[in-house]
């Protein structure tokens, strides 16, 4: 995926993301102590906002700071599957 991106290819990228999410896995309702739809995007948000005001705006600055914020989801998602294997 990776590669995708760094080639600017974005809809071969968002493919091959949206074929490392399945289309029946449900929302998490809790991130950390998060809990809900509005309190989990404004974590994330938060989140985000600190991580790209931290950095310069050249552009490896960007990409690499994009490149981390895919895999912390891809991280997440692997994790949101171990943890409906478990429970189901």
């Amino acid at each position: 995926m990776a590669q995708h991106l760094s080639k600017q290819n974005s809809s071969s990228f968002w493919r091959k993301v949206f074929k490392t999410v399945p289309p029946a896995m449900p929302n998490s309702s809790k991130v950390g102590q998060a809990t809900g739809p509005n309190d989990i995007c404004s974590t994330w948000y938060s989140h985000y906002q600190s991580l790209f005001t931290s950095v310069g705006y050249d552009r490896p600055t960007v990409l690499g700071s994009l490149l981390m914020f895919i895999y912390e989801i891809l991280m997440l998602l692997s994790i949101l599957r171990a943890l409906k294997s478990v429970i189901y």
